[in-house]
């Protein structure tokens, strides 16, 4: 029997191993870890940009660990995947030792082996390079070292694999608290014993100490109690609880498929007096307040239900084999199993797939502009972006962060901008930005991850803001990697004032933009006829109602030029042109289809604007 189970935890890893190997990539956000740990190293203090203390990484304890993977000369991409994937690896191999407390562990173990592989957001995470798994193999050592003594009377264990959960994660605090509440309802009489108090009180004395010295600590350091993420990201406003019960519900569809793998404990519950399941069910419902409170959260695949999850699963096949007394039933249960985890995993997988892809090539873009614009400024340079992970790593200038994160400013003076609403048909749902401040920041660069299109609220008040293109052009930088131009923003020498008053100015254009850019690019894909209608509608709307007309314009133009219709697009970016003689785009495009044309004059003209604004648009041209 120990044979065989050893063969199926061994099956199990190999299953596992294989895809993280299929799954292989870094999420943006774990280079903010890296440029912390770099300014570390060199001596700037624990900052994300020199001189400035904000506390801006979510994991003590994973930042640590990485500090020491490169002291010790690690390269910290590949050791912050390995040591992800290798605790993950644990998280299995702790869910195999714990399922031999009961009787039909074989099963118990394929099962919860099948249900967390197929949770492809387990994959996904584990193998991030962000210290998801490791919290996870926590949370568990929180839970199994107390269920194994079932008390927290000279539990040693649990206090301090506790302190490491908090020092990880924030959100551990509230899980110890709410295990000691428990212990206390269950084990109340046994609290009435001296002996028993004071090994209580001692313990929980020196943990309070500890993380009160850690508070104190950050305090004194950072200035704020917590960690400079929280102010950024929580707010307890309608569109983030709502956003809240939608992450919920996404958990519920793809992890619990549809919540039918709920159906045991509706069925076992009220015979069943397993203390890991009451204990799970405890968690899991602070788990859902806890969601709804924060808003959920902005990356995919349920990363803040996973610490829980291997929980939920355990419990799940604990009531289901536990109530099984035929060896034919257990097996077609098994059988069930199989099927539901491939379900699952084949339900998930394309938008796991869609996921990693866009992670990759967000990583790739923006160490591409980092490193062009390093090479076209000092690091006295300042850029503000959204998307702050791999591009501030590569990126040696100052950096302000859009949405606060890693700006103590933004994350506790927030101005959200009236007409940028839940209207905005934007991607990303963060609500905390202050635009007054990022211009009084007044950066050199300011870059879209999506080029020249708006994807975040800070994003689309930044861009349908007046100051931004009288302050702003933009430029193009040809990537040979990616084979694509790549746009982005630099000040101006001299401001642009526009001859419109816009004296009941509105930013509600703004819409119009998104709306018909995500049309013109369906469009260029799918060349389908019957969206041109609607993308000159908006383009129109454009022109009329804002300040803004050149917008309008460059829209039509663009989508005349995949028309095949070069006339009119000339006549469309000849007038963006003429309005702003920077506009790379207008210039650009302007260059083709004067080659197109076979017109040398207007093509020498436009090809020697273009490389006069956007040196990095024609990298290997020498112009004589």
């Amino acid at each position: 029997m120990k044979y065989i189970k050893a063969i199926i935890f061994i099956s199990a890893l190999i299953v596992y191993t294989v895809l993280i190997q299929q799954n292989r990539f870094i999420q943006d956000d774990t280079f903010i870890n890296f440029r912390y740990i770099d300014n570390f190293l060199n001596g700037n203090g624990l900052v994300y940009n020199s001189a400035e203390y904000v506390e801006g990484f979510t994991s003590l304890s994973w930042l640590i660990i990485l500090i020491i993977v490169k002291v010790l000369g690690f390269d910290l991409i590949i050791a912050s995947q390995y040591l992800s994937i290798f605790f993950g690896a644990v998280v299995l191999f702790l869910i195999y030792l714990f399922s031999n407390r009961f009787k039909n562990s074989i099963y118990i173990f394929i099962a919860n082996a099948l249900l967390m592989i197929s949770s492809l957001g387990f994959i996904y995470w584990t193998v991030s390079g962000m210290e998801t798994s490791f919290f996870v193999l926590l949370v568990l050592l929180m839970v199994f070292t107390y269920i194994s003594k079932e008390n927290l009377f000279n539990n040693n264990y649990f206090f301090v694999v506790s302190f490491l959960a908090v020092i990880t994660r924030q959100e551990a605090a509230a899980l110890f608290f709410i295990i000691l509440l428990y212990d206390y309802i269950i084990n109340k009489s046994k609290y009435q014993l001296k002996e028993n108090r004071k090994s209580f009180l001692i313990r929980i004395i020196v943990l309070f100490l500890l993380l009160l010295l850690l508070f104190l600590l950050r305090i004194l350091y950072y200035g704020f109690p917590f960690p400079n993420t929280y102010y950024a990201k929580v707010n307890l406003i309608l569109p983030y609880i709502e956003r809240g019960f939608e992450y919920i519900y996404n958990f519920i569809v793809r992890d619990l498929l549809y919540g039918l793998l709920l159906i045991p404990l509706f069925i076992f519950f009220r015979k069943e007096k397993n203390r890991l399941l009451r204990l799970t069910l405890v968690l899991s419902a602070f788990y859902l307040v806890y969601i709804i409170y924060i808003g959920g959260d902005i990356l995919p695949h349920n990363r803040f239900f996973l610490p829980v999850l291997p929980l939920i699963y355990l419990s799940i096949s604990t009531l289901v084999f536990s109530n099984t007394t035929k060896q034919s039933l257990k097996i077609l249960l098994v059988l069930i199993i199989i099927a539901a985890s491939f379900i699952k995993a084949d339900y998930q997988k394309d938008f796991i797939k869609y996921t990693r892809e866009h992670e990759i090539g967000l990583v790739k873009k923006m160490k591409i502009y980092a490193e062009y614009l390093n090479e076209r400024s000092d690091e006295n340079s300042t850029a503000t972006v959204s998307t702050i992970g791999s591009f501030g790593y590569y990126y040696k200038g100052n950096l302000v962060d859009m949405v606060g994160l890693t700006d103590k400013f933004i994350a506790h003076n927030p101005i959200e901008v009236k007409e940028i609403d839940e209207n905005i048909p934007v991607g990303w749902k963060e609500r905390t930005y202050n635009i007054d401040y990022i211009f009084s920041r007044k950066p050199d660069f300011i870059i879209f991850p999506a080029g020249y299109k708006p994807t975040a609220f800070p994003e689309a008040a930044l861009f349908s803001d007046q100051r931004f293109v009288n302050q702003y052009y933009v430029e193009l930088l040809y990537s040979s990697e990616l084979n694509q131009m790549l746009p982005f923003f630099v000040k101006r020498k001299s401001m642009l004032i526009s001859n419109d008053t816009c004296s009941n100015y509105s930013r509600k254009w703004v819409i119009d933009f998104i709306k018909g850019n995500n049309l013109l690019l369906e469009f260029i894909k799918s060349k389908d006829e019957s969206l041109i209608d609607k993308i000159e509608e908006y383009a129109q709307s454009i022109i009329k109602k804002s300040c803004r007309t050149e917008e309008g314009y460059l829209m039509i133009g663009l989508l005349r030029f995949h028309q095949g219709l070069f006339d009119e697009s000339y006549k469309n970016f000849f007038k963006v042109y003429m309005n702003d003689p920077l506009n790379s785009f207008s210039i650009y495009y302007l260059m083709l289809i004067s080659s197109k044309k076979d017109d040398s004059v207007s093509l020498t003209k436009f090809t020697r604007k273009l490389k006069e604004v956007s040196p990095g648009a024609l990298p290997n041209m020498v112009l004589q």
